[in-house]
């Protein structure tokens, strides 16, 4: 069976993919040999990386937002799953805080 993060992992860009792997090249060298310029490239690197999956994953949900259909409903119901959970949430959050102060 597939786990969930190696679907996500596998649906990547094969630039983001690569910068993943110079960083942790980058992250390997700065940690056997305590060079403090090492240490910067990899920093560096991890933040770029960040962003880079922050920039894609905006740009997946943009995707989706834009997919959704007002006409056929898909919002509302999105809408709604998202209110049953935090309803969930929040009913179970209030009973834990409820038994602790008793």
């Amino acid at each position: 069976m597939i786990k969930e993060e190696n679907m996500k992992k596998n649906r990547l860009p094969i630039e983001i993919k690569k910068q993943i792997k110079e960083k942790h090249r980058a992250r390997k060298r700065a940690q056997s040999t305590l060079h403090p310029e090492d240490k910067r490239t990899a920093n560096r690197l991890n933040l770029e990386v960040k962003e880079k999956l922050q920039n894609y994953s905006n740009e997946q949900w943009q995707q989706k937002i834009e997919q959704l259909s007002t006409e056929n409903g898909d919002i509302m119901e999105d809408d709604e799953s998202t209110q049953e959970r935090q309803n969930k949430n929040t009913i179970f959050t209030r009973i834990e805080w409820n038994d602790i102060h008793r």
